[in-house]
């Protein structure tokens, strides 16, 4: 394990609280949650463009447009920490769900060293890697062996998203994947049962899908979209300038036509296929979809029309209190865009 950095021991800060940051290809989205008696409350929430490429395929390529986002957004609105959980994406971060022989944590530090050369077209000096175990298995199970949830990304791609929210002047305490906060947006309010269903989560750049299957995910599949899908000046439907989370594209212009959301629904479709692929059991019972085109007229329905199970969005904010111009700026219909960061802003720091 020597030669593999620990994701949950690279940044150890605690905070009791902490802000869910979604660094997108468009806009940078940030939500802070608190605890009531009754559950949970929106303290703030705020979006704010990015330039056109300072972020491409998860990787951030202009450090200071994107720290600069980053502190108007949190000058400019009632966030009560600096702490942050941020999320990596792209199509070199891998998330599988994984099947070993039962063993103790030190073997399984040791036995994934060995073994993940066959997730990993990548030098395995030049990656970070955490995992969670999902299930032991029971003893006396003629299969004896249990399941384990992998999470592997580039190292470089790790410090520099701490870089970046360091440089913003806040304290980068948990680094997550996108996938995962998907998962966990969901489960918050949607997630319980025992049903299977692909997450798709279409943004500006690219559509995230996750296979979940009782609360757990098995499969992600990361698909970049083509330039020519993007609206605009290539950003995703449901964020605008002003600092909400919007409804119909930036500045007030028009949503993107139908065609284009076909378009995106077409390669949702796809990813969904890809996952269903990998996943030998029972069938998926519906695709939930968020991200900005979830926000976008027409696109849901022209989902629909491909595939064939139900679809619905996600609301990650079901169930949760809001007040003043969080409650305008979240529950007003665009929720689906900020999924991620509101996943983001479940986690707390003492979470593996």
């Amino acid at each position: 394990m020597s030669h593999l950095a620990r994701m949950s021991r690279l940044l150890t800060r605690r905070s009791p609280a902490l802000v869910g940051l979604d660094i997108g290809s468009s806009a940078v989205k940030a939500v802070e949650l608190e605890a009531t008696r009754t559950g949970r409350r929106v303290v703030a929430a705020a979006s704010a463009p990015l330039p056109r490429d300072a972020v491409a395929d998860g990787a951030i390529l202009d450090v200071e447009a994107v720290a600069g986002a980053i502190r108007g957004v949190f000058d400019a609105h009632p966030f009560r920490t600096r702490a942050v959980a941020a999320s990596l994406s792209g199509s070199d971060v891998l998330v599988r769900t994984i099947t070993v022989p039962r063993m103790s944590d030190s073997e399984l530090d040791e036995s994934l060293y060995w073994e993940i050369d066959q997730y990993v077209p990548a030098d395995i000096g030049d990656v970070a890697l955490d995992y969670q175990v999902l299930d032991r298995g029971t003893d006396g199970d003629p299969g004896d062996t249990m399941d384990v949830l992998l999470v592997v990304a580039n190292r470089d791609r790790v410090a520099d998203l701490a870089r970046v929210v360091e440089r913003a002047g806040l304290v980068p305490v948990v680094v997550d994947v996108d996938a995962l906060a998907l998962c966990n947006a969901y489960a918050s309010n949607d997630g319980a049962g025992r049903d299977a269903v692909v997450l798709a989560h279409a943004g500006a750049s690219s559509v995230t899908a996750v296979v979940v299957r009782a609360g757990r995910p098995e499969v992600v599949r990361s698909s970049p979209l083509a330039p020519y899908l993007h609206s605009g000046r290539g950003e995703e439907p449901g964020a605008r300038e002003d600092g909400a989370f919007g409804n119909g594209g930036l500045d007030g212009a028009p949503a993107p036509a139908a065609a284009s959301a076909a378009q995106v629904a077409r390669e949702v479709e796809g990813a969904m296929e890809d996952c269903r692929a990998d996943v030998d059991a029972d069938p998926i019972d519906r695709l939930v979809v968020s991200g900005g085109w979830a926000c976008a007229p027409g696109f849901t329905d022209a989902l629909a029309e491909r595939v064939a199970v139900p679809v619905v969005r996600l609301e990650p904010l079901r169930g949760l209190a809001a007040t003043g111009r969080a409650a305008d700026d979240l529950l007003a219909g665009d929720a689906p865009a900020a999924a991620v960061a509101v996943g983001l802003a479940l986690r707390r720091s003492d979470e593996r």
